[in-house]
């Protein structure tokens, strides 16, 4: 089973030929980057499409690998697909290492007000495998322990890890801008 994990960088461009320096700490739970989406998502409402607002570059592993440049254009506000889907990558995560990259605005001045860009990139996070039953099993039982360790062994039962889990779940709902998954 691959766990696909979404991590999202705004970056806000606030006047013309600015050049926006992004650093990024990439979760040390995501082993791979597997594709990227640099989007225009608010600002600037063109009723044609804009091929090229901007510029942004990207080095992954505190700068050992720049894998990622590309423009950004804007879409019509009456257009009602997206024309680009994610954009392959391939790069290996090394644990604590940066993502830095800058974007560069290409806009004319006339044309120009502030508008926000983001990069999506979609990696793959760490395989965790799951406890072998027979071994659970062992855990469930009722050893005799010192009472004072005995509580790091014991599983909760079923409602109380339900409400974990859509507790959890309701935090990631109302905190979308950060990560999101899919299985």
């Amino acid at each position: 089973m691959v766990n696909t994990r979404y991590n999202i960088i705004q970056l806000k461009v606030e006047s013309p030929k600015q050049i926006v320096h992004f650093q990024h700490k990439i979760p040390t739970y995501l082993k791979r980057c597997t594709g990227f989406l640099v989007k225009h998502v608010k600002g600037i409402n063109a009723e044609h499409c804009m091929a090229e607002i901007g510029w942004i570059t990207a080095s992954f592993n505190s700068l050992k690998h720049e894998k990622l440049v590309a423009p950004v254009s804007v879409q019509a506000i009456y257009a009602l697909e997206e024309p680009f889907g994610y954009q392959s990558l391939d790069v290996s995560l090394k644990p604590g290492q940066l993502l830095v990259g800058v974007y560069i605005d290409t806009m004319e001045e006339k044309e120009f007000s502030p508008y926000t860009v983001s990069l999506y990139l979609r990696c793959v996070a760490e395989n965790f495998k799951p406890i072998d039953p027979k071994i659970q099993s062992v855990f469930k039982q009722d050893i005799p322990v010192n009472p004072w360790l005995r509580s790091e062994f014991i599983f909760q039962d079923e409602t109380t890890m339900d409400d974990e889990v859509e507790q959890s779940i309701t935090t990631e709902q109302e905190n979308q801008d950060q990560l999101c998954m899919t299985n």
